[in-house]
């Protein structure tokens, strides 16, 4: 990932999460390499869904973080406030805080203006 080589490593961390199904740190790792192959265009919504899927139950806070950024990337944005207020409930740090609650605000004020 360090590389910019964000489709090997997206393999390689499937490989792990494959042996390691319960590593919290690779699957944060995936959907981090995920997001960022969202943003450069390298994905495709259908492939955002089967990482959203694969992940499971979120079992720490940046893992629901995550999967919400992902989820609004697909447009579900009732599923992404789900997973950012999952995120809250997980003994959050202070930073994951503030993002969480920074996307929930403006998702409300997104959806208050359709």
């Amino acid at each position: 990932r360090n590389g910019n080589n964000f489709k090997d490593a997206s393999k390689i961390l499937y490989a792990g999460l494959a042996l390691h199904p319960l590593a919290p740190s690779l699957n944060e790792e995936l959907l981090s390499v995920e997001l960022d192959r969202a943003e450069l265009g390298d994905t495709k919504n259908e492939d955002w869904e089967k990482t959203i899927i694969s992940a499971g139950s979120p079992k720490t806070s940046r893992t629901a973080m995550l999967l919400g950024k992902l989820s609004e990337k697909t447009g579900n944005v009732t599923r992404a406030v789900g997973f950012y207020e999952k995120a809250k409930q997980q003994q959050p740090t202070k930073d994951v805080v503030i993002i969480v609650d920074s996307r929930i605000a403006v998702l409300t004020v997104l959806a208050l203006k359709k």
